[in-house]
Protein backbone atom coordinates (compact mmCIF):
# COMPACT_ATOMS: atom_id res chain seq x y z
CA UNK A 1 0.00 0.00 0.00
CA UNK A 2 1.62 3.52 -1.12
CA UNK A 3 1.89 6.06 1.63
CA UNK A 4 -0.43 9.03 1.03
CA UNK A 5 1.04 11.84 -0.64
CA UNK A 6 2.03 14.97 2.64
CA UNK A 7 -1.22 17.49 2.04
CA UNK A 8 -0.04 20.79 0.72
CA UNK A 9 0.23 23.42 2.73
CA UNK A 10 -2.13 26.27 1.90
CA UNK A 11 -0.41 28.92 3.47
CA UNK A 12 2.47 30.93 2.98
CA UNK A 13 4.01 31.20 5.93
CA UNK A 14 1.53 29.52 9.17
CA UNK A 15 -1.91 30.48 9.83
CA UNK A 16 -1.27 32.86 12.34
CA UNK A 17 1.46 34.28 10.21
CA UNK A 18 -0.24 34.90 7.28
CA UNK A 19 -3.41 36.71 8.89
CA UNK A 20 -1.54 38.63 10.45
CA UNK A 21 1.23 39.83 7.42
CA UNK A 22 -0.77 38.96 4.47
CA UNK A 23 -4.45 38.75 5.20
CA UNK A 24 -5.46 41.25 8.21
CA UNK A 25 -2.86 43.11 8.44
CA UNK A 26 -4.53 46.38 6.86
CA UNK A 27 -7.27 45.79 10.16
CA UNK A 28 -4.18 45.52 11.91
CA UNK A 29 -2.66 49.22 11.51
CA UNK A 30 -5.77 50.65 11.58
CA UNK A 31 -6.73 49.30 15.11
CA UNK A 32 -3.02 49.87 16.36
CA UNK A 33 -1.80 53.15 14.54
CA UNK A 34 -4.80 55.33 13.95
CA UNK A 35 -5.04 55.46 17.70
CA UNK A 36 -1.51 56.27 18.11
CA UNK A 37 -1.59 58.59 15.64
CA UNK A 38 -3.82 61.31 17.98
CA UNK A 39 -0.59 61.78 20.22
CA UNK A 40 1.48 63.74 17.69
CA UNK A 41 0.87 66.29 15.29
CA UNK A 42 -0.76 64.82 12.26
CA UNK A 43 2.60 65.98 9.88
CA UNK A 44 5.27 64.33 11.63
CA UNK A 45 2.91 61.13 12.38
CA UNK A 46 2.83 60.61 8.47
CA UNK A 47 6.21 61.95 7.60
CA UNK A 48 7.69 59.19 10.20
CA UNK A 49 5.59 56.43 8.80
CA UNK A 50 6.23 57.70 5.44
CA UNK A 51 10.22 57.61 6.05
CA UNK A 52 10.49 54.25 8.67
CA UNK A 53 7.87 52.13 6.77
CA UNK A 54 7.77 53.13 3.35
CA UNK A 55 11.32 54.28 2.40
CA UNK A 56 12.57 51.60 4.80
CA UNK A 57 10.49 48.79 2.88
CA UNK A 58 12.67 49.43 -0.25
CA UNK A 59 15.53 47.77 1.40
CA UNK A 60 14.05 44.32 1.63
CA UNK A 61 13.55 44.49 -2.43
CA UNK A 62 17.18 45.28 -2.84
CA UNK A 63 17.91 42.15 -0.57
CA UNK A 64 15.85 40.13 -2.72
CA UNK A 65 17.55 41.71 -5.82
CA UNK A 66 21.11 41.80 -4.86
CA UNK A 67 21.55 39.05 -2.28
CA UNK A 68 20.13 36.39 -5.04
CA UNK A 69 23.25 35.35 -6.92
CA UNK A 70 21.11 33.40 -9.65
CA UNK A 71 18.72 36.43 -9.92
CA UNK A 72 21.34 38.87 -10.02
CA UNK A 73 23.16 36.99 -12.95
CA UNK A 74 20.17 36.65 -15.13
CA UNK A 75 19.00 40.79 -14.82
CA UNK A 76 22.33 42.04 -14.17
CA UNK A 77 22.36 44.82 -16.84
CA UNK A 78 18.93 46.35 -14.84
CA UNK A 79 20.78 46.00 -11.50
CA UNK A 80 23.85 46.88 -12.32
CA UNK A 81 22.79 50.07 -14.71
CA UNK A 82 19.54 51.61 -13.82
CA UNK A 83 20.85 52.77 -10.54
CA UNK A 84 23.19 55.33 -11.86
CA UNK A 85 20.98 56.21 -15.07
CA UNK A 86 18.08 57.12 -12.63
CA UNK A 87 20.05 58.89 -10.20
CA UNK A 88 21.29 60.99 -13.38
CA UNK A 89 17.80 61.71 -14.46
CA UNK A 90 16.52 62.57 -10.96
CA UNK A 91 19.78 65.03 -10.07
CA UNK A 92 19.47 66.57 -13.75
CA UNK A 93 16.20 67.46 -14.00
CA UNK A 94 15.81 68.62 -10.16
CA UNK A 95 18.71 70.86 -11.64
CA UNK A 96 16.39 71.86 -14.25
CA UNK A 97 13.29 72.16 -11.94
CA UNK A 98 11.14 69.71 -14.17
CA UNK A 99 8.67 67.45 -12.44
CA UNK A 100 8.26 64.43 -15.41
CA UNK A 101 9.86 61.96 -13.07
CA UNK A 102 8.15 62.58 -10.10
CA UNK A 103 4.83 62.19 -11.47
CA UNK A 104 5.95 59.02 -13.36
CA UNK A 105 7.16 57.66 -10.14
CA UNK A 106 4.14 58.75 -8.36
CA UNK A 107 1.71 56.87 -11.14
CA UNK A 108 3.92 54.25 -11.15
CA UNK A 109 3.08 53.56 -7.18
CA UNK A 110 -0.55 52.84 -7.85
CA UNK A 111 0.19 50.29 -9.89
CA UNK A 112 3.28 48.74 -7.92
CA UNK A 113 0.98 48.46 -4.72
CA UNK A 114 -1.92 46.90 -6.94
CA UNK A 115 0.30 44.45 -8.82
CA UNK A 116 1.67 43.12 -5.03
CA UNK A 117 -1.94 42.75 -3.60
CA UNK A 118 -2.68 41.36 -6.72
CA UNK A 119 0.05 39.17 -6.09
CA UNK A 120 -1.09 37.77 -2.83
CA UNK A 121 -4.36 36.66 -4.24
CA UNK A 122 -2.64 34.51 -7.29
CA UNK A 123 0.08 33.07 -4.57
CA UNK A 124 -3.49 31.73 -2.54
CA UNK A 125 -5.28 30.96 -5.62
CA UNK A 126 -2.17 28.92 -7.35
CA UNK A 127 -1.27 27.13 -3.57
CA UNK A 128 -5.26 25.49 -3.95
CA UNK A 129 -4.14 25.02 -8.02
CA UNK A 130 -7.13 27.92 -9.39
CA UNK A 131 -4.94 29.02 -12.15
CA UNK A 132 -6.99 29.40 -15.23
CA UNK A 133 -6.64 32.71 -16.51
CA UNK A 134 -10.39 34.01 -16.20
CA UNK A 135 -9.89 33.85 -12.57
CA UNK A 136 -6.37 35.58 -12.60
CA UNK A 137 -7.71 38.37 -14.82
CA UNK A 138 -10.90 38.53 -12.74
CA UNK A 139 -8.65 39.02 -9.73
CA UNK A 140 -6.90 41.97 -11.26
CA UNK A 141 -10.04 43.87 -12.49
CA UNK A 142 -11.82 44.20 -9.39
CA UNK A 143 -8.78 45.01 -7.66
CA UNK A 144 -7.79 47.71 -10.12
CA UNK A 145 -11.13 49.32 -10.45
CA UNK A 146 -11.75 49.57 -6.80
CA UNK A 147 -8.25 50.88 -5.89
CA UNK A 148 -8.50 52.91 -8.87
CA UNK A 149 -12.42 54.18 -7.83
CA UNK A 150 -11.09 54.96 -4.30
CA UNK A 151 -8.08 57.22 -5.65
CA UNK A 152 -11.00 59.47 -7.65
CA UNK A 153 -13.22 59.50 -4.70
CA UNK A 154 -10.53 61.01 -2.33
CA UNK A 155 -10.24 64.78 -2.64
CA UNK A 156 -6.55 64.55 -1.35
CA UNK A 157 -5.53 61.78 -3.56
CA UNK A 158 -6.85 63.23 -6.39
CA UNK A 159 -5.63 66.79 -5.42
CA UNK A 160 -2.27 64.94 -5.02
CA UNK A 161 -2.00 62.93 -8.65
CA UNK A 162 -3.93 66.06 -10.39
CA UNK A 163 -0.80 68.27 -8.69
CA UNK A 164 2.30 66.10 -10.27
CA UNK A 165 0.18 65.58 -13.54
CA UNK A 166 -0.64 70.01 -13.98
CA UNK A 167 3.27 70.45 -12.90
CA UNK A 168 4.95 68.71 -16.02
CA UNK A 169 2.43 70.55 -18.35
CA UNK A 170 -0.72 68.54 -18.24
CA UNK A 171 -3.72 70.49 -18.77
CA UNK A 172 -6.03 71.25 -16.13
CA UNK A 173 -9.82 69.19 -15.55
CA UNK A 174 -13.36 70.86 -14.77
CA UNK A 175 -14.75 69.88 -11.37
CA UNK A 176 -17.71 68.34 -13.50
CA UNK A 177 -15.41 66.17 -15.45
CA UNK A 178 -14.16 64.42 -12.20
CA UNK A 179 -17.43 64.17 -11.06
CA UNK A 180 -18.33 61.92 -14.40
CA UNK A 181 -14.75 60.24 -14.05
CA UNK A 182 -15.90 58.84 -10.38
CA UNK A 183 -18.97 58.03 -11.05
CA UNK A 184 -17.83 55.56 -14.59
CA UNK A 185 -15.27 53.99 -12.43
CA UNK A 186 -17.92 53.27 -9.45
CA UNK A 187 -20.35 51.91 -11.83
CA UNK A 188 -17.52 50.21 -13.82
CA UNK A 189 -16.43 48.42 -10.02
CA UNK A 190 -19.57 47.70 -9.18
CA UNK A 191 -20.47 45.61 -12.28
CA UNK A 192 -17.07 44.27 -12.61
CA UNK A 193 -17.21 43.12 -8.51
CA UNK A 194 -21.48 41.48 -9.45
CA UNK A 195 -19.65 39.44 -12.31
CA UNK A 196 -16.43 38.27 -9.92
CA UNK A 197 -18.82 36.81 -7.14
CA UNK A 198 -21.06 35.55 -9.73
CA UNK A 199 -18.57 33.40 -10.92
CA UNK A 200 -16.74 32.58 -7.60
CA UNK A 201 -19.99 31.11 -6.56
CA UNK A 202 -20.39 29.54 -9.90
CA UNK A 203 -16.63 27.55 -9.12
CA UNK A 204 -17.49 26.60 -5.60
CA UNK A 205 -20.88 25.22 -7.02
CA UNK A 206 -18.96 23.25 -9.73
CA UNK A 207 -16.59 21.89 -7.19
CA UNK A 208 -13.51 24.21 -8.07
CA UNK A 209 -11.42 25.21 -5.42
CA UNK A 210 -11.94 28.53 -4.61
CA UNK A 211 -9.56 30.04 -1.87
CA UNK A 212 -11.43 32.06 0.54
CA UNK A 213 -8.05 33.45 2.32
CA UNK A 214 -7.85 34.98 -1.55
CA UNK A 215 -11.07 36.67 -0.80
CA UNK A 216 -10.49 37.69 2.50
CA UNK A 217 -7.29 39.30 1.87
CA UNK A 218 -9.60 41.03 -0.79
CA UNK A 219 -11.89 42.02 1.37
CA UNK A 220 -9.45 43.64 4.26
CA UNK A 221 -7.32 45.35 1.29
CA UNK A 222 -10.47 47.24 -0.48
CA UNK A 223 -12.16 47.74 2.95
CA UNK A 224 -8.94 49.72 4.53
CA UNK A 225 -8.67 51.52 1.27
CA UNK A 226 -11.87 53.13 1.69
CA UNK A 227 -11.49 53.55 4.98
CA UNK A 228 -8.07 55.56 4.68
CA UNK A 229 -8.13 56.99 1.48
CA UNK A 230 -11.93 58.38 1.26
CA UNK A 231 -13.88 58.39 4.63
CA UNK A 232 -10.75 58.86 7.48
CA UNK A 233 -10.41 62.98 7.82
CA UNK A 234 -7.11 62.85 7.82
CA UNK A 235 -5.60 61.89 4.37
CA UNK A 236 -1.62 62.47 5.94
CA UNK A 237 -2.24 59.97 8.31
CA UNK A 238 -4.74 57.87 6.59
CA UNK A 239 -2.17 57.51 3.40
CA UNK A 240 0.80 57.02 5.92
CA UNK A 241 -1.63 54.31 7.81
CA UNK A 242 -2.35 52.33 4.20
CA UNK A 243 1.26 52.15 3.55
CA UNK A 244 2.60 51.44 6.73
CA UNK A 245 0.54 47.94 6.05
CA UNK A 246 1.47 47.64 2.47
CA UNK A 247 4.94 47.40 3.67
CA UNK A 248 4.57 45.10 6.37
CA UNK A 249 2.86 42.84 3.95
CA UNK A 250 6.28 42.91 1.66
CA UNK A 251 8.45 42.79 4.94
CA UNK A 252 6.70 39.63 5.66
CA UNK A 253 7.06 38.21 1.42
CA UNK A 254 10.26 39.07 1.21
CA UNK A 255 11.44 37.25 4.37
CA UNK A 256 8.90 34.18 3.85
CA UNK A 257 10.91 34.08 0.21
CA UNK A 258 14.19 34.23 1.32
CA UNK A 259 13.99 31.85 4.14
CA UNK A 260 13.35 29.33 1.91
CA UNK A 261 15.65 30.51 -0.55
CA UNK A 262 18.30 30.43 2.22
CA UNK A 263 18.62 26.83 2.39
CA UNK A 264 19.72 26.56 -1.10
CA UNK A 265 23.41 26.17 -2.15
CA UNK A 266 23.39 28.90 -4.67
CA UNK A 267 21.82 31.84 -2.65
CA UNK A 268 24.14 34.12 -2.16
CA UNK A 269 25.77 34.52 1.81
CA UNK A 270 23.81 37.36 2.42
CA UNK A 271 20.42 35.77 2.24
CA UNK A 272 22.04 32.76 3.67
CA UNK A 273 23.32 34.51 6.94
CA UNK A 274 20.21 36.90 7.20
CA UNK A 275 17.55 34.87 6.77
CA UNK A 276 17.69 32.07 8.51
CA UNK A 277 14.56 31.13 11.54
CA UNK A 278 16.40 33.28 14.25
CA UNK A 279 14.81 35.84 16.51
CA UNK A 280 18.01 37.99 16.59
CA UNK A 281 18.39 37.90 12.74
CA UNK A 282 14.45 38.70 12.20
CA UNK A 283 15.36 41.85 14.80
CA UNK A 284 18.47 42.30 12.78
CA UNK A 285 16.52 42.27 9.29
CA UNK A 286 14.30 44.70 11.27
CA UNK A 287 17.00 47.16 12.51
CA UNK A 288 18.27 47.32 8.51
CA UNK A 289 15.13 48.46 7.38
CA UNK A 290 14.90 51.35 10.28
CA UNK A 291 18.28 52.50 9.92
CA UNK A 292 17.59 52.18 5.74
CA UNK A 293 14.49 54.61 6.63
CA UNK A 294 16.18 57.00 9.11
CA UNK A 295 18.32 58.51 5.30
CA UNK A 296 15.30 59.45 4.64
CA UNK A 297 13.91 61.09 8.15
CA UNK A 298 17.53 62.67 7.98
CA UNK A 299 15.85 65.45 4.82
CA UNK A 300 14.42 67.06 7.90
CA UNK A 301 17.62 68.01 9.28
CA UNK A 302 18.68 69.97 5.99
CA UNK A 303 17.60 73.28 5.14
CA UNK A 304 19.22 73.82 1.29
CA UNK A 305 22.03 72.85 -0.37
CA UNK A 306 23.62 70.50 -2.34
CA UNK A 307 23.68 67.90 -0.01
CA UNK A 308 19.90 68.23 0.69
CA UNK A 309 19.55 68.06 -3.55
CA UNK A 310 21.82 64.88 -3.81
CA UNK A 311 19.94 63.20 -0.22
CA UNK A 312 16.31 63.86 -2.96
CA UNK A 313 17.58 62.75 -5.88
CA UNK A 314 18.86 59.52 -3.59
CA UNK A 315 15.79 59.39 -2.24
CA UNK A 316 13.56 59.49 -5.99
CA UNK A 317 15.77 56.97 -7.07
CA UNK A 318 15.20 54.46 -4.24
CA UNK A 319 11.42 54.49 -5.20
CA UNK A 320 12.02 54.39 -9.03
CA UNK A 321 14.24 51.52 -8.33
CA UNK A 322 12.22 49.80 -6.12
CA UNK A 323 8.89 49.85 -8.34
CA UNK A 324 11.55 49.17 -11.39
CA UNK A 325 12.69 45.93 -9.93
CA UNK A 326 9.89 44.45 -7.83
CA UNK A 327 8.15 44.49 -11.33
CA UNK A 328 10.09 41.36 -12.75
CA UNK A 329 12.13 40.17 -9.93
CA UNK A 330 8.35 38.36 -8.04
CA UNK A 331 7.06 37.10 -11.33
CA UNK A 332 5.04 33.72 -10.02
CA UNK A 333 5.54 32.52 -13.70
CA UNK A 334 9.12 31.34 -13.48
CA UNK A 335 10.29 28.94 -11.52
CA UNK A 336 13.22 30.75 -9.52
CA UNK A 337 10.06 32.61 -7.89
CA UNK A 338 7.28 29.73 -7.52
CA UNK A 339 9.77 26.96 -5.78
CA UNK A 340 10.62 29.07 -2.60
CA UNK A 341 7.05 30.28 -2.59
CA UNK A 342 6.06 26.24 -2.59
CA UNK A 343 4.01 26.72 -5.60
CA UNK A 344 3.86 23.80 -8.22
CA UNK A 345 1.91 25.47 -11.25
CA UNK A 346 2.68 28.64 -12.65
CA UNK A 347 -0.30 30.80 -13.23
CA UNK A 348 -1.94 30.60 -16.53
CA UNK A 349 -1.17 34.70 -17.65
CA UNK A 350 -0.12 35.62 -21.39
CA UNK A 351 2.95 35.77 -22.14
CA UNK A 352 5.28 38.68 -23.15
CA UNK A 353 7.27 39.26 -26.18
CA UNK A 354 9.86 41.02 -24.29
CA UNK A 355 11.39 40.74 -20.94
CA UNK A 356 9.63 42.91 -18.21
CA UNK A 357 12.94 44.75 -17.61
CA UNK A 358 13.49 45.75 -20.85
CA UNK A 359 9.80 46.65 -21.24
CA UNK A 360 9.16 48.52 -17.84
CA UNK A 361 12.58 50.30 -18.84
CA UNK A 362 11.64 51.45 -22.43
CA UNK A 363 7.71 52.63 -20.84
CA UNK A 364 8.86 54.58 -18.22
CA UNK A 365 11.82 56.50 -20.19
CA UNK A 366 9.68 57.32 -22.64
CA UNK A 367 6.98 58.70 -20.33
CA UNK A 368 9.65 60.78 -18.45
CA UNK A 369 11.27 61.90 -22.36
CA UNK A 370 7.68 62.75 -23.24
CA UNK A 371 6.84 65.20 -20.13
CA UNK A 372 9.45 66.67 -19.55
CA UNK A 373 9.20 67.62 -23.69
CA UNK A 374 5.63 68.92 -22.64
CA UNK A 375 7.10 70.63 -19.82
CA UNK A 376 9.70 72.52 -21.90
CA UNK A 377 6.54 73.40 -23.57
CA UNK A 378 4.69 74.94 -21.16
CA UNK A 379 7.02 75.65 -18.32
CA UNK A 380 6.32 75.30 -14.50
CA UNK A 381 4.13 78.41 -13.46
CA UNK A 382 3.17 77.24 -9.44
CA UNK A 383 0.38 79.91 -9.67
CA UNK A 384 -1.09 78.51 -12.65
CA UNK A 385 -0.83 75.07 -11.32
CA UNK A 386 -2.60 76.08 -7.60
CA UNK A 387 -4.72 78.21 -10.03
CA UNK A 388 -6.03 74.71 -11.41
CA UNK A 389 -6.21 72.85 -8.42
CA UNK A 390 -8.05 74.97 -6.50
CA UNK A 391 -10.15 75.48 -9.45
CA UNK A 392 -10.51 71.68 -9.69
CA UNK A 393 -10.92 71.10 -6.23
CA UNK A 394 -13.32 73.79 -5.21
CA UNK A 395 -14.42 72.06 -1.81
CA UNK A 396 -11.31 70.97 -0.64
CA UNK A 397 -9.47 73.16 2.11
CA UNK A 398 -5.95 71.94 1.09
CA UNK A 399 -6.33 72.99 -3.05
CA UNK A 400 -7.89 76.47 -1.79
CA UNK A 401 -4.78 77.33 0.75
CA UNK A 402 -2.26 76.18 -1.64
CA UNK A 403 -3.79 78.81 -3.97
CA UNK A 404 -3.66 81.38 -1.85
CA UNK A 405 -0.08 81.00 -0.86
CA UNK A 406 0.64 81.18 -4.53
CA UNK A 407 -0.79 84.49 -4.67
CA UNK A 408 0.57 85.47 -1.37
CA UNK A 409 4.15 84.67 -2.81
CA UNK A 410 3.48 86.27 -5.95
CA UNK A 411 2.64 89.95 -4.04
CA UNK A 412 -0.96 89.30 -4.90
CA UNK A 413 -1.88 89.81 -1.05
CA UNK A 414 -5.25 91.74 -1.81
CA UNK A 415 -6.01 88.27 -3.57
CA UNK A 416 -5.00 86.03 -1.78
CA UNK A 417 -7.11 86.72 1.31
CA UNK A 418 -10.40 85.76 0.34
CA UNK A 419 -8.78 82.66 -1.19
CA UNK A 420 -7.94 81.95 2.55
CA UNK A 421 -11.27 83.30 3.94
CA UNK A 422 -13.01 80.08 1.59
CA UNK A 423 -10.18 77.62 2.39
CA UNK A 424 -10.74 78.01 6.37
CA UNK A 425 -14.56 78.07 6.09
CA UNK A 426 -13.91 74.88 4.67
CA UNK A 427 -12.15 73.34 7.35
CA UNK A 428 -12.06 75.70 10.63
CA UNK A 429 -9.83 73.19 12.19
CA UNK A 430 -6.42 73.98 9.54
CA UNK A 431 -4.06 76.21 11.43
CA UNK A 432 -1.58 76.37 9.03
CA UNK A 433 -3.94 78.52 6.64
CA UNK A 434 -5.27 80.64 9.73
CA UNK A 435 -1.34 81.46 10.16
CA UNK A 436 -0.32 81.95 6.52
CA UNK A 437 -3.89 84.13 6.52
CA UNK A 438 -1.68 86.23 9.17
CA UNK A 439 1.17 86.57 7.16
CA UNK A 440 -0.52 87.82 4.28
CA UNK A 441 -2.34 90.78 6.94
CA UNK A 442 1.37 91.22 8.03
CA UNK A 443 2.46 91.68 4.43
CA UNK A 444 -0.39 94.34 4.19
CA UNK A 445 1.15 96.13 7.11
CA UNK A 446 -2.18 95.24 9.25
CA UNK A 447 -0.12 93.58 12.29
CA UNK A 448 -2.90 93.64 14.75
CA UNK A 449 -5.14 91.14 12.47
CA UNK A 450 -1.91 89.40 11.93
CA UNK A 451 -1.65 88.78 15.40
CA UNK A 452 -4.98 87.95 15.74
CA UNK A 453 -4.62 85.78 13.21
CA UNK A 454 -1.35 83.79 14.61
CA UNK A 455 -2.88 83.58 18.28
CA UNK A 456 -6.13 82.07 16.50
CA UNK A 457 -4.37 79.57 14.60
CA UNK A 458 -2.12 78.72 17.39
CA UNK A 459 -5.69 77.89 19.47
CA UNK A 460 -5.91 75.31 16.93
CA UNK A 461 -2.37 73.57 17.24
CA UNK A 462 -0.73 75.31 20.23
CA UNK A 463 2.77 73.30 18.63
CA UNK A 464 2.55 75.45 15.77
CA UNK A 465 6.20 77.13 16.37
CA UNK A 466 6.11 79.39 13.01
CA UNK A 467 3.06 81.17 14.50
CA UNK A 468 4.55 81.93 17.60
CA UNK A 469 7.52 82.88 16.55
CA UNK A 470 5.88 85.32 13.85
CA UNK A 471 3.63 86.62 16.65
CA UNK A 472 6.82 87.69 18.53
CA UNK A 473 8.14 89.43 15.80
CA UNK A 474 4.98 91.75 15.19
CA UNK A 475 4.69 92.47 19.45
CA UNK A 476 8.12 93.06 19.30
CA UNK A 477 8.40 95.56 16.63
CA UNK A 478 5.01 97.32 18.55
CA UNK A 479 6.49 97.48 21.87
CA UNK A 480 4.69 94.67 23.82
CA UNK A 481 7.96 92.90 24.39
CA UNK A 482 6.03 90.93 27.31
CA UNK A 483 4.00 89.22 24.71
CA UNK A 484 6.44 88.52 22.17
CA UNK A 485 8.81 87.07 24.59
CA UNK A 486 5.52 84.78 26.23
CA UNK A 487 5.41 83.68 22.04
CA UNK A 488 9.16 83.17 21.61
CA UNK A 489 9.62 81.19 24.51
CA UNK A 490 6.45 79.20 23.63
CA UNK A 491 8.14 78.08 20.05
CA UNK A 492 11.54 77.39 21.85
CA UNK A 493 10.58 76.22 25.78
CA UNK A 494 14.34 75.40 26.07
CA UNK A 495 16.39 76.77 23.21
CA UNK A 496 15.67 74.04 21.42
CA UNK A 497 18.19 73.32 18.58
CA UNK A 498 16.14 71.13 16.08
CA UNK A 499 13.12 74.20 16.50
CA UNK A 500 15.93 76.84 16.09
CA UNK A 501 17.07 74.96 12.52
CA UNK A 502 13.63 74.51 11.93
CA UNK A 503 13.05 78.26 11.93
CA UNK A 504 16.38 78.56 9.74
CA UNK A 505 14.63 77.47 6.76
CA UNK A 506 12.25 80.17 6.61
CA UNK A 507 12.88 83.03 4.40
CA UNK A 508 12.67 85.44 6.81
CA UNK A 509 13.97 83.72 9.85
CA UNK A 510 17.56 86.01 10.60
CA UNK A 511 14.88 89.16 10.54
CA UNK A 512 12.32 87.29 12.91
CA UNK A 513 15.46 86.50 15.19
CA UNK A 514 17.25 90.33 15.03
CA UNK A 515 13.65 90.98 16.33
CA UNK A 516 12.77 88.81 18.77
CA UNK A 517 16.54 89.44 20.26
CA UNK A 518 15.64 93.56 20.40
CA UNK A 519 12.71 91.89 22.79
CA UNK A 520 15.24 89.76 25.19
CA UNK A 521 17.41 93.08 24.64
CA UNK A 522 14.37 95.33 26.19
CA UNK A 523 13.61 92.71 28.82
CA UNK A 524 17.37 92.59 30.04
CA UNK A 525 18.39 89.17 28.79
CA UNK A 526 21.56 90.03 27.36
CA UNK A 527 22.80 86.51 27.12
CA UNK A 528 19.72 85.28 25.25
CA UNK A 529 19.67 88.30 22.66
CA UNK A 530 23.65 87.74 21.56
CA UNK A 531 22.85 84.33 21.13
CA UNK A 532 20.01 85.28 18.89
CA UNK A 533 21.74 87.52 17.27
CA UNK A 534 24.90 85.62 16.44
CA UNK A 535 22.31 82.91 14.61
CA UNK A 536 21.20 85.85 12.89
CA UNK A 537 24.18 86.96 10.99
CA UNK A 538 25.01 83.62 10.63
CA UNK A 539 21.72 82.63 8.97
CA UNK A 540 22.09 85.79 6.62
CA UNK A 541 25.58 87.69 6.92
CA UNK A 542 24.25 90.75 4.74
CA UNK A 543 21.58 91.53 7.49
CA UNK A 544 23.17 94.94 8.31
CA UNK A 545 20.35 95.74 11.22
CA UNK A 546 21.40 92.35 12.58
CA UNK A 547 24.94 93.28 12.42
CA UNK A 548 24.24 96.31 13.82
CA UNK A 549 22.66 95.48 16.84
CA UNK A 550 24.82 92.77 17.62
CA UNK A 551 27.82 94.96 17.52
CA UNK A 552 25.79 97.39 20.08
CA UNK A 553 25.39 94.82 22.73
CA UNK A 554 29.48 94.00 22.42
CA UNK A 555 29.89 97.27 22.95
CA UNK A 556 27.51 96.89 26.65
CA UNK A 557 29.35 93.77 26.85
CA UNK A 558 32.90 95.64 26.50
CA UNK A 559 34.43 93.68 23.62
CA UNK A 560 34.90 96.69 21.22
CA UNK A 561 37.20 94.11 18.65
CA UNK A 562 33.85 92.20 17.89
CA UNK A 563 31.94 95.17 17.91
CA UNK A 564 34.03 96.72 15.22
CA UNK A 565 33.50 93.72 12.93
CA UNK A 566 30.47 93.90 12.94
CA UNK A 567 30.07 97.61 12.89
CA UNK A 568 32.34 97.38 9.60
CA UNK A 569 29.83 94.21 8.20
CA UNK A 570 26.57 96.74 8.78
CA UNK A 571 28.44 99.60 7.07
CA UNK A 572 29.28 97.56 4.13
CA UNK A 573 25.19 95.76 3.78
CA UNK A 574 23.43 98.75 5.46
CA UNK A 575 21.52 101.37 3.63
CA UNK A 576 21.94 105.21 4.40
CA UNK A 577 20.22 105.29 7.97
CA UNK A 578 22.35 102.02 9.18
CA UNK A 579 25.35 102.94 7.64
CA UNK A 580 25.20 106.14 9.19
CA UNK A 581 24.18 104.87 12.57
CA UNK A 582 27.22 102.38 11.91
CA UNK A 583 30.08 104.96 11.42
CA UNK A 584 28.82 106.88 14.14
CA UNK A 585 29.23 104.28 16.36
CA UNK A 586 32.43 103.03 15.15
CA UNK A 587 34.19 106.27 15.45
CA UNK A 588 32.96 106.37 19.19
CA UNK A 589 35.18 103.16 19.99
CA UNK A 590 38.11 103.26 18.01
Amino acid sequence: MQPAPPAKNSWILSPAWDIALFIASPLAAIVTLIPLAGYFPSADFGAFLLAFFTFGHHLPGFLRAYGDADLRRRRRIAFFAAPPIIFAAAYGLAAVDLHGLLFVVFTWDIWHVLMQQYGFLRIYDSKIGAIDRLTAWGDRAVSLSWYVTFIALSPHYTHDLLLRGYSTGLPAVSPSFLQSVRAALLGVSVVLSAAYLIRQCSLWKRGTPVSWKKLLALVCFLCATWFLYVAYPDFVVGFAVWSAFHCVQYYGIVWAFNQQRAAKPDAGALVRFLFRPRIGLVLLYGALILGYGAINWSQRYLSGGTLLTLLTAFVVTSGTLHYYFDGFIWRVREKETRRPLVLDAAPAEGTFAFSPALAQAVVAGLAVIGLAALELYRPYDDLRVKRDLASANPGLSTAQRNYATALRRAGENTSALPVYEAAMRLDPRVALARHEYGLTLAAMNRPVEAVAAFETALSADPQLRAAHYNAASLLVRSGQSTRALAHFRAAFPTGDENALRELEREPAAAEVLNNIALGFLQSGDRAEALRLLKRAVAIDPQHAAAHLNLASLFVMNGDRSNAQIHYRAAIANGDAPIRSAAEKALSRIR
